[in-house]
Formats: C-alpha cells, sequence, structure tokens
C-alpha cells in the first residue's frame, strides 16, 4: 500500500492550484474535500514528489473543505480518506471586505537592477502585483506559507516599489 500524500496549507478559498508533497513522480494524485460537501477537487498525473494541482475546471473551494490527497501508482495505491483525519487540511474563509486583506511584505532586498522579488503576508490565492513608479512591474499568486516570488518586466530603479494583493471580487 502506497503512503499517502499530503497537502500543503494554509489553504483559502480563493487557491486555485493546491499544494501536495510526497507522491511518485508519475503517480496519479487525486486530492478529495471529505467535508460536508464531500467531492472531487483535482486529479492529475503528478510530474515530482512536490507539485501544484489544478482544480478541476468549474470547482471552487469552500471554507468548510477538509483536503486530502491519495495517489495511484500501477496497481498500488494509498488509503482512502476517512471522516476526522487528523491530517486534512481545512480550508480557510476568503476575504469579504477588502480591510480583511491587510499589507503584504517584500522577504527579498530591494536591490537595484534586481529583477525578482520575494512577497509575504498575503491571503492564500489572493493575486499580488508590484508597481515601479506607479507602473505595474510584476504579479503573481500568493501560495500558502510560501507567499509570492514574482519575476519583473524590467529591474528595479532607485524610486517607489510598493507591493499590493487584489482580490476582484472586493474591487
Amino acid at each position: 500500500m502506497l503512503s499517502r500524500p499530503w497537502v500543503v496549507g494554509p489553504i483559502s478559498e480563493l487557491t486555485r492550484a493546491i499544494h501536495v508533497q510526497g507522491q511518485f513522480a508519475g503517480a496519479t494524485v487525486t486530492i478529495v474535500s471529505i467535508g460536508p460537501n464531500a467531492r472531487v477537487l483535482a486529479k492529475d498525473k503528478a510530474a515530482s514528489s512536490d507539485t501544484r494541482l489544478a482544480l478541476t475546471p468549474g470547482e471552487v473551494l469552500h471554507h468548510d473543505d477538509l483536503l486530502v490527497a491519495m495517489q495511484e501508482l500501477g496497481l498500488d495505491a494509498s488509503p482512502q480518506p476517512a471522516a476526522g483525519m487528523p491530517l486534512a487540511v481545512p480550508v480557510e474563509r476568503g476575504p469579504s471586505v477588502p480591510s480583511d486583506l491587510g499589507y503584504v511584505s517584500f522577504v527579498s532586498n530591494l536591490w537595484e537592477c534586481g529583477r525578482y522579488v520575494w512577497l509575504k503576508g498575503g491571503v492564500p490565492g489572493a493575486e499580488c502585483t508590484v508597481s515601479m513608479g506607479g507602473a505595474t512591474i510584476g504579479s503573481d499568486t500568493f501560495f500558502e506559507s510560501e507567499g509570492a516570488r514574482l519575476a519583473l518586466s524590467q529591474p528595479l530603479e532607485k524610486t517607489t516599489v510598493s507591493a499590493q494583493q487584489l482580490v476582484p471580487m472586493l474591487a
């Protein structure tokens, strides 16, 4: 029997791709909700033991979902999930008003000529942007505890650089 991969959190209702670890490369990974609305959320072949699976088209996460991952490789499979599993990852509520968003911060140093930045403090699944002199020079999605790592469209200059997180439904 294969071991069960684990879902990496935190995860919010805004999350559209779920980070899983511990599966075999080439295994088919299935992510399910064992919450009140039990269902399959994502299923795909894993490229590596650390990967992200996009949610099935049309599927969204709800704050009462509890997420569990399973894997199948050939005729072998990890155990099926059971209610009350201690390794299930809960889904956090998404922001409902702009004041729920808070501020993001730069983890990386802002070096002149820098082409990449690392941000923390965002809601998992929220979009973030980096602006320089009022123009957007990078955008990405916040992921779990990793934050967001952005490639910039131009090198940083000696001017004001800012970052923010955005949720379209609150704009």
